[in-house]
């Protein structure tokens, strides 16, 4: 509950605005498969 909360929860608004949402807690790991669909690069 700092001073920055604000803008930080703007950051998150945007984000969740133009990102997808990957879930990450499986063996799966779709980070490689979207890359390798869409040839883009992500770390």
């Amino acid at each position: 509950d700092g001073m920055q909360k604000e803008i930080f929860l703007t950051l998150l608004s945007k984000l969740e605005e133009h990102c997808q949402t990957i879930l990450v807690g499986s063996e799966t790991d779709y980070r490689r498969i979207l890359a390798k669909d869409t040839d883009a690069q992500v770390r």
